[in-house]
C-alpha cells in the first residue's frame, strides 16, 4: 500500500520464525501484498483480526485478545 501512495513499486522482506516448528522463514512481498518469494518449503499462513477500534473500550488492541 505504501508503494501505491508513493506511486512506485516496492518490495519488502520479512525474516521470521515459524510459530509451530521454530524454523527460520523469509517472505518477500511486493507493493500489492503479493508473495513474490519465500524460503523453500515454507507454507506461511496469516490472519488479520477485524476489530472496530472506534468502539472498543480497551486501551490497546492487544488487550482485546
Amino acid at each position: 500500500m505504501y508503494g501505491s501512495l508513493q506511486n512506485r513499486d516496492l518490495t519488502f522482506t520479512i525474516n521470521t520464525n515459524c510459530a509451530n516448528s521454530g524454523k527460520e522463514m523469509r517472505i518477500e512481498l511486493d507493493s500489492d501484498m503479493n508473495i513474490i518469494g519465500m524460503t523453500e518449503g515454507a507454507d506461511p499462513h496469516c490472519s488479520m483480526a477485524l476489530i472496530n477500534t472506534d468502539k472498543m473500550k480497551e486501551k490497546s488492541i492487544v488487550d482485546v485478545f
